[in-house]
C-alpha cells in the first residue's frame, strides 16, 4: 500500500520520456577541504555567477550557466549563535518547556513563529517541530541534542519563512524521523517531485522555503514514508556530519543543492542527492565544493536537471544506477570513484539540448557496468586523471558520446568492449591519444605496460575487469615517438586503483610496438597505425537516461534499481535492510 502512497506517477513526464526514447530509437536506426578565499570571495569561492574555468562550447549553454549563482552566502556559512538572547527550547512529548519568545507549544507540536534564533533540546516520541515565521522572516534553529519522530508528518517542517538555517551544535547528535506508515500520506494526487503547489510533505525533514546546514554536530534522518530531507526552495549545506537513510531520496532541493563542506553517508532508495526542478534552467543544479560521501543509491547518486558541477571533495558511490547524470556536467576538482550498474557519468536530459560533459581537474575513477562515460552531446577534457572501467558486455563502451570528443589535457584511461569502443581526438584536440584493439581479450588481473623507447612506463594498469579496447591519452605521449605495450609485466609503483603513470617494470609479454605517426591513431594488434575516425572504431552514441527499470537503451535493468534520468523505488527500505535502517 505504501509503494502506491509515495510512488509519483507524472503522465507528461511520461509521455516525454516515451516521444524521447522514439527519438532516439530513430536516431539510432539512422547511424550506428580548505580554501584561501581572495577579495570579492567567500572560502576561494566565487560570490557572484561566474563560472570557474567553464568554457562551454555552445553559447546557449554558457550564457545559462553564467545565469546560475553558485555561490554561499556569509550567512550560509555563518553557524554562531547567541545563546543570552536565543529562544530556548526543551522538548517533552507532554511538556515541553519554551524560555523566550517567538515559539508556542500545542501538544507535541512546537510552532516558531517568529524570526530569530531558538536552541533546542530533548525528545518527542511522536510530535513535530513547524516553523511558519512569515515570507521575510530569517530562523535559525540549533540542535543541541534533538531527537524528534512523527507518525502524521514531517519530524521538523517549515512551512513559511525566507530562510531557514539549521546549525548542528558543536558536539551534538540529532535524530529525525518520520515512519512507513504516516497517516498524512493518502493519495499520490499531489506527491509528486516536479510539482511546484505539491501539499504532501513527503520527507522526514521538509521546507517549502530555502534551507541551509551548517554547524559542527551530527544530524541523522530516517525517511521511512518516502525522502530524508527536501526543500521545495534551495538546500545548502556548509557543514556538519550526516547520516541519511530513505526509501527515495535522502537529498533533494528542487531549486538546487550546494555543498561546501560536510561529512554524508547516504543510502537512498532512489537518488542520494538530487535537484529536480525543470521549468528554470537557471535552476535543478547541483554543485559539489568539498564534503566526504559516501552513497549507496539504487537511483542516481547526484542527479541534477541542469548543470552538475564538482570542484572538491572526497566521493565514494559503492553503488547506484548512474553516478553523476545531468545536462551539463562541469568535473573541476575532487577525488571520485563510481561504482553503477548503468551509466558512471550522463551527460543527457529530457528538458535540455546541447549537451555537454567536461573535465577539467580532479580525480575520476569509474567502474560501470553500463557507459563508463556517456554524453549524449560532446566530451572535453582539459585536466584531471580519469581511469573508466567500462563493460565487459557488448552494446555500451567505456566512452560513449553523440558529438566530439576533444581532449587538450589531462590523462585519460579508458578501457572495455570493442564492439562500442569509441576514442577521443576529435574537434580541436591538442593532446595526443590511441585506441588500443588487442588480439584477443585481455583478462581481469591482467597488469598492462605502455612504455617508451627508453623503457620508461608511461603509464601501467592492473585491469579488474575483462577489456578488448583500450584508450588512452596524456601529455606524455608525443607525436613521431614509438611506444610498446605489454602484459603481465611487474610494476613497482602502483596506486589504490591500480594505476599509475611513472615506475618501473620487470618482465612481461611485449603485445604490440607502433609508432605514433599523429595526434589520434588506432592501434592495431600488429601494432599496424590508423588514423582515428571521429567517434572511434564503432561508437553509436548513447540515449538520455532511461525510464524506471530501463538503461536508456532498452534494456532490462536488475530488480530493484530504476534506470536513467528517473530512477525507481519500489517503497522498501534500500535493499531490504529495515533493520539497519533507524540511527538514534
Amino acid at each position: 500500500m505504501m509503494a502506491q502512497v509515495i510512488r509519483r506517477l507524472d503522465v507528461s513526464a511520461i509521455l516525454s520520456s516515451v516521444v524521447s526514447l522514439a527519438l532516439t530509437l530513430m536516431l539510432l536506426q539512422g547511424c550506428a577541504s580548505s580554501v584561501t578565499g581572495q577579495p570579492g570571495e567567500i572560502g576561494g569561492l566565487p560570490t557572484d555567477n561566474s563560472t570557474v574555468g567553464v568554457d562551454p562550447t555552445n553559447g546557449d549553454s554558457l550564457q545559462i550557466i553564467q545565469g546560475i549563482d553558485f555561490s554561499y552566502s556569509e550567512r550560509d556559512q555563518d553557524a554562531s549563535y547567541d545563546p543570552a538572547s536565543a529562544t530556548s527550547i526543551i522538548l517533552e512529548q507532554s511538556d515541553s518547556r519554551i524560555s523566550g519568545a517567538g515559539a508556542r507549544v500545542d501538544g507535541a507540536t512546537i510552532t516558531i513563529d517568529a524570526e530569530g534564533a531558538y536552541i533546542l533540546s530533548g525528545m518527542l516520541t511522536d510530535g513535530a517541530i513547524v516553523v511558519d515565521a512569515g515570507a521575510e522572516a530569517k530562523v535559525q534553529l540549533v540542535l543541541d541534542g534533538v531527537s524528534v519522530t512523527n507518525s502524521n508528518g514531517p519530524a521538523l517542517l517549515v512551512e513559511q519563512a525566507d530562510k531557514t538555517f539549521v546549525t548542528l551544535a558543536d558536539g551534538s547528535s540529532n535524530t529525525f524521523s518520520d515512519t512507513v506508515d504516516r497517516s498524512d500520506l493518502v493519495s499520490t494526487e499531489n506527491n509528486d517531485r516536479d510539482n511546484e503547489d505539491a501539499t504532501i510533505h513527503d520527507a522526514a525533514l521538509f521546507s517549502h522555503d530555502d534551507l541551509t546546514f551548517n554547524g559542527g554536530g551530527t544530524l541523522n534522518v530516517n525517511g521511512l514514508s518516502a525522502h530524508a530531507i527536501v526543500s521545495k526552495d534551495d538546500l545548502i549545506i556548509t557543514g556538519g556530519s550526516y547520516m541519511l537513510r530513505a526509501v527515495a531520496d535522502t537529498l533533494q532541493g528542487k531549486d538546487c543543492v550546494k555543498i561546501l563542506v560536510g561529512s554524508f553517508d547516504l543510502n537512498a532508495g532512489d537518488d542520494a542527492i538530487a535537484s529536480t526542478k525543470t521549468e528554470d534552467v537557471t535552476a535543478g543544479f547541483v554543485v559539489i565544493d568539498g564534503g566526504d560521501f559516501t552513497i549507496t543509491a539504487q537511483g542516481d547518486a547526484i542527479h541534477a536537471e541542469t548543470v552538475l558541477r564538482a570542484t572538491g571533495g572526497t566521493v565514494d558511490i559503492r553503488e547506484c544506477n548512474e553516478g553523476l547524470e545531468g545536462a551539463w556536467i562541469q568535473f573541476q576538482g575532487g577525488e571520485f570513484h563510481v561504482v553503477s550498474i548503468d551509466d558512471g557519468l550522463n551527460a543527457a536530459s529530457d528538458y535540455q539540448t546541447d549537451l555537454s560533459l567536461e573535465i577539467s581537474g580532479g580525480y575520476l575513477y569509474v567502474d560501470a557496468e553500463g557507459d563508463g562515460v556517456d554524453s549524449n552531446g560532446t566530451f572535453a577534457q582539459s585536466g584531471g586523471t580519469v581511469i573508466i572501467c567500462g563493460p565487459t558486455r557488448e552494446g555500451n563502451g567505456a566512452l560513449d558520446y553523440t558529438g566530439t570528443a576533444t581532449i587538450n589535457g589531462g590523462t585519460l584511461l579508458a578501457v572495455g568492449t570493442a564492439g562500442m569502443a569509441q576514442g577521443v581526438g576529435g574537434g580541436d584536440s591538442t593532446q595526443a591519444s590511441i585506441l588500443y584493439s588487442p588480439a584477443s581479450t585481455i583478462r581481469a588481473g591482467t597488469a598492462l605496460v605502455l612504455a617508451d623507447e627508453q623503457g620508461a612506463v608511461v603509464f601501467s594498469f592492473k585491469t579488474p575487469k575483462d577489456l578488448s579496447s583500450l584508450v588512452f591519452s596524456s601529455a606524455e605521449l608525443e607525436v613521431g615517438d614509438s611506444y610498446d605495450i605489454y602484459s603481465g609485466a611487474t610494476i613497482s609503483e602502483n596506486d589504490e586503483d591500480a594505476f599509475s603513470s611513472d615506475g618501473t617494470m620487470s618482465g612481461g609479454t611485449l603485445l604490440t610496438s607502433f609508432t605514433l605517426s599523429q595526434k589520434a591513431v588506432l592501434v592495431s594488434a600488429d601494432g599496424s597505425v590508423s588514423e582515428m575516425p571521429q567517434g572511434g572504431m564503432a561508437g553509436m552514441g548513447g540515449g538520455p537516461g532511461g525510464r524506471p527499470g530501463f538503461d536508456g537503451r532498452g534494456q532490462i535493468l536488475p530488480e530493484g534499481f530504476g534506470g536513467g534520468s528517473r530512477g525507481a523505488f519500489d517503497g522498501s527500505v534500500p535493499g531490504n535492510r529495515e533493520e539497519t535502517m533507524i540511527y538514534t
